[in-house]
């Protein structure tokens, strides 16, 4: 369920094996690209969950005005199934990128074997936001 400040809600509620991907939250077109698709072996809620390999999979859409961050406050809300990392390679997990001085993403990385994801968001010269953090607890199934 959405509210007035939800920008995008992603439920990935569908059928096994389907690329077709509805936002609940704004009307967004999203599509699924390389590797991505619905599966229903790995979910948590509903019917399906998005599988993502983290090699060619991902979802996009079109640029919006949504999706500018600046200095207000803002929340991203998501349930994940991590893989455990080995090496320090960086795997988005989400980004806006309009160029080099203006971007923000979410990522994950393994640090000394401590799985970390930080976030970055820059506007100009500016960094705005450029936080780390460990990730300590893990559901297993």
């Amino acid at each position: 369920m959405s509210d007035t400040n939800t920008k995008v809600l992603l439920h990935f509620n569908g059928y096994n094996g389907s690329t077709c991907i509805d936002d609940f939250g704004s009307l967004k077109t999203w599509t699924a690209g390389g590797t991505a698709s619905l599966v229903i072996r790995t979910k948590k809620f509903g019917r399906s969950c998005l599988y993502l390999d983290g090699d060619t999979g991902y979802i996009y859409t079109a640029d919006h005005g949504d999706f500018t961050l600046g200095l207000a406050n803002f929340s991203f809300d998501f349930w994940l199934k991590l893989p455990i990392l080995t090496d320090s390679t960086p795997k988005c997990i989400f980004s806006k990128y309009q160029d080099t001085n203006n971007r923000y993403y979410l990522e994950l990385y393994s640090n000394s074997g401590v799985q970390t994801m930080r976030f970055r968001s820059r506007e100009g010269a500016t960094l705005l936001n450029d936080a780390s953090f460990a990730i300590e607890t893990f559901e297993v199934d």
